[in-house]
């Protein structure tokens, strides 16, 4: 599995085909995967079916990560505490 986790705004200007994203990809050792949050925001904020289906075809290339309910379980304390000491 990869060192390298994108989020949505990378994965956008990877869509784009921005060089400067696309040099960065090439780059890495590793390709990167992306969480099923952000496969699900480029799908949310398609504009159509077109757009869509491309959308749904770029993410093929990624593994997609999903968190265990564990895992989910400690990010929701974790977020709990920093809002309550924040807020």
């Amino acid at each position: 599995m990869s060192d390298f986790i994108l989020d949505t705004d990378v994965m956008i200007d990877l869509l784009r085909l921005q060089p400067f994203a696309t040099s960065w990809l090439q780059s890495l050792p590793d390709f990167p995967a992306v969480s099923c949050f952000t496969a699900l925001e480029l799908l949310g904020g398609s504009r159509d079916k077109q757009e869509y289906r491309t959308v749904e075809k770029f993410l093929l290339k990624f593994t997609i990560l999903y968190p265990l309910q564990p895992t989910w379980r400690r990010a929701s304390i974790a977020t709990r505490l920093f809002v309550y000491r924040t807020a």
